[in-house]
């Protein structure tokens, strides 16, 4: 008996080691989960991290720390004539010095993973009078479709544990910059952004 159930454990073994969860694009996640808006919490630490270093089928006991807020990720189906493949919207920001412009990122569930072809921006208006000294100085992004060269893959299917991808992309911004003590009224601008972002899966 014990010589039957050494053989059947042995057998097993290979593969209960070899079992692995992978993401495609028909198990996780769903478009319809895409487009609707979730919740996540942010964490305060007030105690020691546990050790997160990737491993099979692991746990982790979180309880020392602390949820300090709610956040609302804010996501929508994407209707853009500019963006033609993307499905889904996810609200975000751009933070700078003291300043924010929010803007769309226009994204989409493909077979070979989640994709982002680039942000919708509706024109904003800020104030930088705080930061050169008079309050009729601004800066305004005029409203503008920005497209990724190439679009970028958020996420690769299929995926498991140690899959890698880089998804290198670029794009431009364009403002408006008004500073009285520089002559500048409403002076075209642009921001030009490369990406080379290295991804891996770790669990």
């Amino acid at each position: 008996m014990k010589k039957e159930l050494l053989i059947a454990a042995s057998l097993l073994l290979p593969f209960c080691l070899s079992a692995q969860i992978t993401l495609t694009s028909s198990n996780a996640p769903s478009l319809a989960v895409c487009q609707a808006n979730d919740t996540a919490n942010t964490t305060e630490v007030t105690g020691t991290l546990p050790d997160l270093s990737p491993k099979t089928n692991a746990t982790w006991d979180l309880t020392s720390l602390v949820d300090s807020y709610a956040y609302l990720n804010i996501k929508a189906a994407a209707s853009s004539s500019a963006f033609p493949s993307a499905k889904f919207t996810i609200r975000a920001y751009y933070p700078f010095s003291a300043l924010q412009y929010w803007f769309l990122k226009m994204n989409a569930v493909t077979p070979g993973g989640i994709m982002s072809y680039g942000e919708e921006i509706e024109r904003q208006a800020l104030p930088i009078g705080m930061l050169t000294g008079d309050p009729g100085d601004s800066l305004v992004f005029p409203q503008q479709n920005i497209v990724y060269s190439p679009a970028r893959t958020e996420l690769k299917y299929p995926c498991t544990m140690s899959t890698n991808w880089t998804s290198p992309s670029s794009h431009s911004t364009a403002f408006e910059l008004t500073i009285a003590a520089y002559a500048l009224n409403k002076t075209p601008g642009e921001r030009r952004s490369k990406f080379t972002p290295k991804y891996t899966a770790v669990g």
